[in-house]
């Protein structure tokens, strides 16, 4: 019945048997070993997750601004137009003035 021992008895202080020492030790390296990996594991899975969600942020962002250049560029181009043409002279806010009222009556 030797087999057959208490998780205490391999415990204790100093075990007379070498056997009883010797599966004490192979049990405490087993344990530890075992506590590692799944520490590795979980610091792993976290810097993992980190990860993509940082990807996906950075994905999301940059579309987000390709949408909105693209919502945005055909103002610009008019208001670049409008600038030109009040740069040459060609753009007289009386006449615009003029068309909008006489369009609203």
């Amino acid at each position: 019945m030797a087999l057959f021992i208490t998780l205490s008895e391999l415990l204790k202080g100093g075990p007379r048997n070498i056997k009883r020492r010797l599966l004490r030790d192979i049990l405490l390296i087993l344990f530890v070993t075992t506590g590692a990996i799944i520490a590795i594991g979980f610091v792993q899975g976290i810097k993992t997750q980190r990860d993509i969600s940082t990807a996906l942020i950075n994905k999301a962002n940059k579309r987000a601004n390709i949408q909105f250049q693209s919502f945005i560029e055909p103002l610009n181009n008019t208001m670049q137009l409008l600038g030109k043409w009040g740069e040459l002279g060609l753009l007289r806010l009386s006449v615009v003035s003029n068309n909008n009222l006489q369009n609203t009556v």
